[in-house]
């Protein structure tokens, strides 16, 4: 199983450097957006990511639209930490700094 994903991580990694560079407006709004609820502060994606699914969980439970950060990992097909994870990396380094791993995982800043 370990191996399996460790390919998986291997190919995901070979995808992001084949796909072309674009100019998405839905990542550019979500970066916006992880830049305001995070306060352009020092942040993990495990805990950002549960902090989005708390806001999805209580949306759901009050009947409000859904905030916009959910619908935009949604739009991304972003369903996990993991991924998430994933898309930050991804992103340029013009829009996100990535300092050292801790316990807790990789610290990422919106700039």
């Amino acid at each position: 199983m370990t191996d399996l994903v460790a390919r998986l991580d291997r190919i995901e990694r070979l995808l992001l450097t084949l796909a072309p560079a674009r100019d998405d407006p839905v990542e550019r709004d979500l970066v916006a957006a992880l830049g305001a609820l995070t306060g352009r502060d020092w942040f993990t994606a495990a805990e950002t990511f549960a902090a989005i699914e708390a806001m999805r969980r209580a949306s759901e439970a009050t009947g409000d639209p859904l905030p916009y950060v959910a619908q935009g990992l949604d739009d991304l097909g972003i369903h996990s930490a993991r991924s998430f994870g994933r898309w930050l990396a991804a992103l340029p380094p013009e829009v996100i700094e990535r300092a050292s791993k801790t316990s807790a995982g990789v610290l990422w800043r919106i700039l």
